[in-house]
């Protein structure tokens, strides 16, 4: 009988020995295997509910295939790592931290641009140090459902599902804003809502 051991360290820091053994006439692939993790007793890929991972993202790759994926275009080599690596899950995270910034900054833009027609009363210079009368939020609906709420003049931002429930986190937001004694008297609510029609 011949075997072959693999040492791997799995996470929380522990050592795990995988092991492939053949009899001495065996084929190749008519192996068995065990999986020995540190401090427990010997078991399988599948009690492990490695099966699934491992025919997914290898740890090992054999001459063949290593030299196969070097050989490729820089774009086909990056794509086999990725799955070898397990980095579609940070790519997709990624994609998605980048649209919805990307949404945050047209709500930005757009409140910029609806900002001159307001008038001038609702131009808010200073916040803090000393109280104010009003405060103006600009209201849309998001991309990704619910509501935003973007104040003119200062740094508040609140979302809600719904417009109740944003009319109460936007008082909670100018609550917190404000030094006690500073918060303006009113909340005035500027409805913004986009409409497309065909020409």
């Amino acid at each position: 009988m011949w075997s072959l051991r693999a040492l791997f360290t799995i996470e929380g820091g522990r050592s795990c020995e995988v092991h492939l053994e053949w009899k001495d006439d065996a084929e190749l692939a008519a192996w068995t295997e065990y999986v020995q993790p540190q401090g427990e007793p010997r078991t399988t890929y599948d009690a492990l509910g490695w099966a699934a991972a491992v025919e997914s993202y290898r740890p090992v790759l054999s001459y063949n295939e290593l030299g196969g994926m070097l050989e490729e275009k820089p774009s086909a080599f990056f794509d086999a790592l990725s799955r070898i690596l397990g980095l579609d899950a940070l790519t997709d995270a990624a994609r998605r931290l980048q649209q919805a910034r990307s949404g945050r900054e047209g709500l930005t833009r757009r409140g910029d641009t609806l900002r001159d027609p307001i008038p001038a009363r609702y131009h808010l210079d200073s916040f803090r140090g000393k109280a104010m009368n009003e405060i103006v939020f600009l209201v849309e609906e998001a991309p990704e459902g619910g509501y935003t709420a973007n104040a003119l003049g200062a740094s508040i931002v609140t979302e809600a599902d719904s417009l109740p429930e944003l009319r109460s986190m936007v008082q909670d937001a100018v609550r917190c804003h404000f030094d006690e004694g500073t918060a303006p008297k009113v909340i005035r609510l500027h409805y913004v809502r986009e409409e497309v029609l065909a020409s």
